[in-house]
């Protein structure tokens, strides 16, 4: 759910999560906020099946290593076109070659 706080509005900078936060900047706080995103993320992964399903996941999609807002916002409209992905091929059509080879680690394998 923080990652649909992390949009274009970063609605994340009104959160005070430490008591010493007010040392950053606004810029240096959302970009420690990213990082603590992108690590989460990656730890966890990311089933593009899921989120065709249920659209609320596509918020944590930008975070996926190698996508980003641009990718993510693409591949997103791919897969609520498609419904579903059952093979990696099916992603490179739409992501290419060396998006895919960057996020495919952080990627669920699909049934």
């Amino acid at each position: 759910m923080a990652a649909t706080l992390c949009g274009p509005g970063k609605e994340m900078l009104s959160w005070k999560p430490h008591p010493l936060e007010q040392f950053l900047t606004p810029d240096e706080k959302y970009e420690v906020v990213e990082q603590v995103m992108v690590d989460a993320t990656n730890q966890i992964g990311f089933d593009v099946n899921l989120a065709a399903s249920h659209e609320w996941h596509f918020s944590t999609l930008q975070f996926v290593a190698g996508l980003g807002p641009r990718k993510a916002s693409a591949l997103q409209k791919v897969l609520l076109r498609e419904g579903s992905i059952f093979s990696r091929k099916d992603l490179v059509k739409s992501l290419g070659r060396k998006v895919l080879m960057n996020a495919s680690g952080f990627i669920w394998e699909f049934e």
